[in-house]
């Protein structure tokens, strides 16, 4: 298995701020990588937004050279299909712009948030995507909400780096002992060339050749996962294929 010791992590984030930090810090001690770039996207929600500051700065602290961005959707939650849909369009964009080799984080976020990271992540062929396990996520949660006046005060300060390098507890909340789990998930990454066909094919841009160069298998999954149908010669996307060929073409065009 080949790992790098520079990376671009992308991460969608919700109320637990120390998941990414987490995996990080794991990344580093188990195979010496150090981030490049941590892209953290995140909803509108104020303790979202307070918590990807804590992020950044407790990223900054131990990683000086790692850059960290924020991405914020236009909206407080991803609850339903129209906005995780937008959702999926906006990360597929994201694993595609950021420099190789790409990393993902699927446990900040709703299950939905995370489900479709991981789709997309196999679909463009990221280099691997992982997943933070905590043991006791009662006793995290308790001590999160504990400290969640310090990290509402760090966001809010005229220089939150120093606030957070002042108080350690929060530097023990994001860099905590290796106690907790990491997975990685695993993955079968598609051909760039069917994933190219595929997505011009659900843009109405395809031809019936380029569905028949697909294979008959190929064609029937398609149809059974409801993304087209095929009527008299003509191949006709669903909505749902052309919400997904819009993502896909934000990623390979």
């Amino acid at each position: 298995m080949r790992y790098f010791s520079d990376y671009s992590l992308l991460a969608p984030l919700g109320l637990s701020p120390p998941i990414v930090t987490e995996l990080i810090q794991y990344l580093d001690w188990q195979y010496s990588m150090k981030p490049k770039t941590v892209e953290l996207i995140l909803t509108r929600d104020k303790r979202v937004q307070e918590g990807a500051k804590l992020v950044e700065v407790a990223v900054k602290d131990r990683y000086p050279k790692a850059e960290v961005v924020s991405l914020t959707l236009d909206y407080e939650d991803i609850v339903n299909e129209n906005v995780a849909f937008d959702f999926m369009r906006i990360a597929a964009s994201e694993m595609a712009r950021l420099e190789k080799p790409v990393y993902l984080l699927i446990s900040g976020g709703r299950k939905n948030v995370s489900v479709e990271v991981a789709l997309l992540g196999q679909v463009l062929a990221v280099s691997g995507i992982y997943h933070v396990v905590v043991p006791d996520v009662r006793g995290v949660n308790i001590e999160l909400e504990r400290l969640r006046p310090k990290i509402e005060e760090l966001a809010s300060s005229g220089d939150p780096l120093s606030y957070y390098r002042e108080n350690e507890e929060l530097q023990n909340l994001m860099y905590p002992p290796m106690t907790y789990n990491v997975m990685r998930v695993p993955m079968l990454p598609l051909p760039y060339s069917i994933v190219r066909r595929v997505a011009r094919i659900l843009g109405e841009r395809g031809s019936r050749s380029e569905l028949e160069d697909l294979g008959e298998d190929y064609i029937a999954a398609l149809r059974f996962s409801s993304l087209i149908q095929v009527s008299g010669g003509r191949i006709i996307p669903t909505d749902l294929g052309r919400v997904i060929g819009e993502a896909m073409r934000e990623a390979v065009e």
